[in-house]
């Protein structure tokens, strides 16, 4: 008998948040189309880069100056909800794409291709790309300090034990989460299972971190996984990757790309 058809790897790019740190670039554009240089915006980079992995299908979550997207050759999710939601929310405006394996990641990082590519590799059912050399990129990075960082504990395995805006918490940190993970079909599954579960628990209340559940960030869902015994294993990756939230980061990525806005 015939194996299942193997459907196009997915990718999911989040990007219906207000950039309010970065303005006034952000004023009229969505961040990632905001955030240019040498005539390329950070969004089509993106797009190149997992392209360039084999990703044939990419879902766009827009709310935002969500009508300043253009590109044909993508999908889009709307999230109406933009401001009274935050980044967990806004990616499970897309829980129908949660029925096959795909990547997700935040859309104000830029990140060489290899850093998707060796996430995908990997076999494991809900993988996070973790780098371990985080200290390197807040050297002189005033205005987003380590505090504001989404901090991993992992053990040897390496899985999650830790992971959110920990570094201020007794306890090892081994490593950033930049916003990027890979499920399998059952860590999609999973996930998204588990994510209706916490909503019909905790909706309007304390969520993890969360002052409430609808405010809540991935990181929180990842806690949420690892304190209910899901297994989340962590892809180290030493630098590769920058992080654009405040114009002081806009700057420097300018000067890692070698161009000019």
């Amino acid at each position: 008998m015939a194996g299942r058809e193997r459907r196009p790897m997915k990718a999911i790019l989040i990007a219906a948040g207000m950039g309010t740190r970065l303005r006034p670039m952000t004023r009229d554009l969505p961040k990632c189309m905001a955030i240019r240089s040498g005539g390329t915006t950070l969004f089509d980079r993106q797009i190149e880069a997992l392209r360039s992995c084999g990703i044939s299908e990419i879902v766009v979550i827009r709310g935002y100056q969500g009508e300043k997207f253009t590109r044909k050759d993508v999908r889009y999710v709307w999230n109406h909800d933009f401001e009274r939601n935050n980044i967990l929310g806004s990616l499970m405006k897309a829980a129908a794409e949660f029925d096959d394996e795909l990547l997700a990641s935040y859309s104000d990082i830029w990140f060489e291709p290899s850093v998707p590519r060796n996430l995908l590799q990997a076999p494991e059912d809900i993988v996070l790309a973790v780098d371990t050399a985080w200290q390197k990129a807040y050297q002189g990075r005033t205005d987003h300090p380590p505090a504001e960082a989404e901090m991993v504990e992992m053990d040897d395995t390496p899985q999650v034990r830790r992971i959110g805006k920990i570094s201020g918490q007794s306890g090892p940190l081994h490593g950033e989460f930049i916003g990027m993970m890979k499920f399998s079909r059952a860590g999609a599954e999973m996930f998204r299972k588990k994510y209706l579960e916490a909503e019909s628990i905790f909706s309007g209340k304390p969520f993890q971190r969360a002052p409430i559940f609808e405010k809540a960030y991935v990181t929180d869902m990842l806690q949420y996984l690892t304190n209910q015994g899901v297994t989340v294993t962590c892809q180290p990756t030493a630098g590769r990757w920058r992080e654009i939230d405040t114009l002081q980061d806009f700057e420097n990525l300018t000067k890692l790309w070698g161009g000019t806005a």
